[in-house]
């Protein structure tokens, strides 16, 4: 073959090779960009759910950081606050927690009404699993029974609100619900008398969850057993506190205002001031739920004008007495401040059933109708036959 016709079947076979490449490159391209798009593709999905999840984690860290913040202002006192922090939750824990707040708020102003509405929204509220609104319900229940013996008192159904705290105790889901079952038990059980109950209740209560010396519901219920002892006319040398500064308001004030009861009869009039000024501070710190707290707060400053003499601690412990919902209360702050305001029909007849000797929070009835009124045994017999 001559040099000629090489060269025409070189040229012809780079003719075709370039053909093939041009013809092959664009398909070659479309494979590559197709790998390419698939590349982009999967890291665009790759980067979505990275953004997903640090969306869900950001939208978990701020439910748990709303949930923390309505615990601190609980804690700090602010209900109303709490209630708005957990407004835009709706899982079940931040459900309950709402449940009970408002609950505190209308037990503390005696609205028996409220309190027994929202224990029936609480049972029927699908967002919470049945076997926690039932046993939600339940200790709300028992709560309501208990309010409501206040006023006028019953005994009676101090006791069957104990029973059912009791009752809820032994199928409370948690163990924490259980102690606190436990401890409305022991308060009901209290304001009936029956001091043997209520330091079973107590020890109950500590059983449950074991509870440490420090942890906030066994200062609770220690001091409930002491309460319950003092009442019973026990001598007792008052204790000196220590409880961590974040505890709920309510646990704070109730112990220092036992302890400064204890340090009343026991003439220990400067343990009496350091007690009474705890829960005075304290209680002064609540602004919004629990009335309660306030007034025990109240009747913490007018044992402390009652033993300093003050005039500026008198007046302020009067300061809208006679709005107190919680009778047995407010006739104490009267008969510790020597006070000539009148009292009120409504609480002449929450009283008028209440024992007489037995004491209460710090006096006995029948101490507070003797400052108030100089009424004797007989008296009281007569008026209230």
């Amino acid at each position: 073959m001559g040099s000629a016709a090489i060269l025409n079947l070189a040229i012809v076979g780079v003719a075709m090779l370039l053909a093939l490449v041009y013809v092959a490159r664009p398909l070659w391209l479309s494979r590559q960009r197709r790998l390419r798009m698939i590349a982009l593709q999967s890291a665009a999905a790759d980067v979505q759910r990275v953004h997903d999840s640090l969306q869900s984690g950001v939208a978990r860290a701020s439910i748990v950081g709303e949930r923390a913040l309505a615990v601190s202002r609980h804690r700090l006192g602010d209900a109303d606050g709490a209630l708005r922090d957990l407004a835009n939750q709706s899982d079940a824990d931040a459900a309950l927690k709402r449940y009970a707040l408002r609950f505190d708020d209308a037990q503390g102003n005696a609205d028996h009404e409220t309190m027994r509405d929202i224990a029936l929204k609480c049972y029927v509220d699908p967002v919470i699993p049945v076997g926690r609104r039932v046993a939600m319900f339940g200790i709300l229940n028992a709560r309501a029974v208990y309010a409501k013996a206040a006023s006028p008192y019953d005994q009676e159904l101090y006791i069957k609100a104990a029973t059912l705290s009791e009752l809820e105790a032994t199928c409370a889901p948690t163990p924490a619900s259980k102690a606190n079952a436990w401890r409305w038990a022991a308060l009901a059980y209290l304001e009936a008398g029956e001091t043997a109950e209520v330091v079973r209740c107590c020890e109950a209560s500590k059983a449950v969850v074991g509870l440490d010396r420090d942890h906030p519901l066994r200062l609770w219920v220690d001091s409930v057993a002491r309460s319950a002892l003092y009442r019973d006319g026990r001598r007792l040398a008052p204790l000196d506190l220590e409880i961590p500064p974040d505890t709920l308001p309510a646990v704070h004030v109730y112990c220092h205002v036992t302890e400064a009861a204890i340090a009343y009869r026991a003439a220990d009039f400067d343990a009496v001031e350091r007690h009474c000024e705890a829960a005075e501070l304290r209680a002064r710190q609540v602004t919004s739920g629990d009335a309660t707290v306030h007034w025990y707060g109240r009747l913490a400053t007018a044992l402390l004008s009652k033993v300093t003499g003050s005039s500026r601690d008198r007046l302020r412990a009067l300061r809208g007495v006679e709005s107190c919902p919680l009778p047995g209360i407010g006739i104490q702050i009267l008969a510790l401040t020597s006070s000539t305001h009148p009292i009120a029909d409504t609480w002449h007849v929450a009283l008028q059933t209440a024992p007489r000797d037995q004491r209460r929070e710090i006096l006995t009835i029948g101490e507070c109708q003797v400052v108030l009124f100089g009424m004797s045994s007989t008296e009281h017999e007569r008026l209230y036959a």
